[in-house]
């Protein structure tokens, strides 16, 4: 009996399904990857528009108008 680690088993998994797409489909191979990526991105909530480690936030300090953000509050 081999042990099989957890990702091994998910990557097992997954092979099943494809295979299962790509013989009851009439999906390209291309198209069933294309599928599983939006897949992943919509799971995970991955998007181009975000980049790696951003984080929103917002300041609980009120930005004067027109403040450059290079000045200094004395104008120098």
């Amino acid at each position: 009996m081999t042990l099989e680690t957890p990702q091994r088993k998910c990557t097992v998994e997954f092979k099943v399904h494809i295979h299962r797409w790509q013989k009851e489909s009439d999906l390209e191979p291309q198209e069933i990857v294309d599928a599983i990526e939006e897949a992943i991105e919509e799971y995970f909530e991955l998007g181009e528009e975000e980049e790696e480690g951003s984080v929103d936030f917002e300041s609980d300090i009120p930005l004067e108008d027109g403040l450059d953000l290079g000045e200094t509050e004395g104008g120098s």
